[in-house]
């Protein structure tokens, strides 16, 4: 169990249980409609800081 938890360490884990290889962001998350509205949203309301801990620029 251990030898198989170490294999899959560089998986990010999906809350769901599925796996994948690949770093999430919200935009892998939210439908491509929802994206905009959701951008404006984070711009809005996160402070700059957030913004640049997630990646998302000013």
């Amino acid at each position: 169990m251990v030898a198989e938890n170490q294999a899959h360490k560089h998986l990010n884990p999906h809350p769901g249980g599925a796996e994948t290889p690949f770093k999430r962001t919200w935009q892998n998350e939210v439908s491509p409609g929802i994206r905009p509205e959701m951008d404006s949203i984070l711009r809005k309301w996160l402070p700059g800081v957030l913004l640049a801990r997630y990646g998302i620029p000013p």
